[in-house]
């Protein structure tokens, strides 16, 4: 069997080769990306990061639209928690349910409750529109989707 180079033909097994090994690449970078965004962002340690388990075998490219809004809501909704739960304007104290004077585009907390709960509900209904196509989602943002509503901030 001659395994030498052979020059004017490419078989197409070859081709699909790279495509795959293009495709975990880009995969691969997309979830260091995310981690290190989450890393910076968001302080988050390393070793609680979990992995999207998008990057598997057989990953669907008709899924891409469905995995890029997931992102996009999770993002809405990590955003959201973060700022209700360490409250940088002390909204929960001084503009519960009234908004206060002092920051008059900040709104009330019980107003941030309530845009927390629609991007939860975004999130979740992107989830639902993934797994109606048969996209798999990692469980990840479907814990992400259940988190409660804040009800208090904790982190101060």
């Amino acid at each position: 069997m001659n395994k030498g180079l052979v020059v004017g033909a490419v078989s197409l097994g070859a081709v699909a080769g790279v495509q795959q090994f293009a495709e975990a690449v880009e995969c691969t970078y997309n979830t260091i990306a995310s981690s290190f965004k989450a890393i910076v962002t968001y302080r988050v340690p390393y070793s609680s990061l979990v992995p999207t388990g998008r990057c598997t075998k057989g990953y669907n490219q008709d899924c891409k639209p469905y995995y890029n809004a997931i992102d996009a809501a999770a993002d809405v909704v990590k955003t959201r928690y973060f700022e209700m739960m360490t409250d940088p304007l002390d909204l929960f104290n001084t503009a519960y349910d009234t908004p206060n004077p002092s920051y008059p585009k900040a709104g009330t907390w019980i107003g941030h409750q309530t845009a927390f709960e629609s991007s939860r509900n975004s999130l979740q209904n992107a989830i639902d529109a993934a797994e109606r196509h048969q996209c798999p989602v990692s469980q990840y943002y479907k814990d992400l989707a259940g988190l409660p509503t804040p009800i208090r901030p904790f982190w101060k």
